[in-house]
């Protein structure tokens, strides 16, 4: 059976038209083993194989588009180091080309996830306006493989029917917990996301849990959980699972900014 990563490095090598017959084996060599690497590092980070695969080839980056670049740089090898060691040189140049805007840009997403969001400008509000009102929310789990999901901010609305608020009774309120998920490295994607959480009531039973609408941004997924219906005074803990985790935590929901 031929390796999962022949074919895109065969694909690469086509493109490479000013290469000797041993300098094109060298290229694909290098290949073969940046996407073994690569895969290996996203297996160790938790993804299945398939899927770690599938990453590592998107990342690469269309053949055409490598086998071109490289190839344009070719015949100016004679005029600064032997062939052999600019295929090293050319391939990380290229990849570096690729990938480097991706990852920076990753990054700062990361890192703006780990500030203050209901101040910035650059997560939620733009899909869901309602954040305006939440009020704070300091809750954090952190997961073994490295993921963090912070609750940053919760919101009580009254249930409504179409356009009209139902009439106050003790059902009538709706809970939107704000929580977003990144990973302890700014550089990786979050694995497991927001659906590690659910909700329990007052007596410990799950809550039928909605959501409020979501955005995903490279390094950084963002969510809003909504738990109805809710009374005056009831309690809602957050619960936390994925594979050798558990974790719960209750939530202060701001009731005297709705009681009368």
């Amino acid at each position: 059976m031929e390796p999962w990563y022949r074919p895109y490095c065969q694909a690469v090598v086509r493109y490479l038209r000013h290469a000797t017959a041993k300098e094109r084996q060298n290229v694909r060599w290098e290949l073969e083993c940046h996407l073994q690497d690569h895969a290996e590092a996203l297996e160790a980070a938790g993804h299945p194989p398939e899927q770690a695969q599938a990453r590592a080839l998107a990342a690469m980056g269309d053949p055409q588009e490598v086998g071109s670049a490289l190839n344009r740089e070719f015949p100016l090898g004679w005029l600064i180091l032997s062939r052999g060691a600019l295929v090293l040189v050319l391939i990380g140049a290229v990849l570096l080309a690729l990938l480097l805007p991706q990852q920076l840009y990753g990054c700062v997403n990361s890192l703006i996830a780990r500030g203050d969001l209901l101040h910035s400008n650059t997560h939620f509000r733009d899909i869901d306006p309602t954040i305006e009102t939440a009020a704070p929310l300091d809750v954090t789990f952190t997961l073994p493989n490295g993921d963090v999901i912070d609750l940053y901010g919760v919101t009580l609305i009254q249930k409504k029917t179409g356009k009209y608020l139902v009439p106050k009774e003790p059902d009538g309120y709706i809970a939107g917990v704000y929580a977003v998920c990144y990973n302890k490295n700014p550089f990786r994607d979050p694995y497991y996301g927001l659906e590690t959480l659910d909700g329990l009531d007052n007596s410990g039973t799950p809550y039928q849990a909605g959501s409020g609408g979501s955005k995903f941004s490279p390094n950084a997924d963002y969510g809003c959980l909504e738990f109805s219906t809710l009374a005056p005074g009831d309690t809602l803990t957050i619960r936390c699972r994925a594979p050798g985790y558990t974790a719960q935590q209750t939530v202060s929901l701001p009731w005297q900014e709705v009681s009368p």
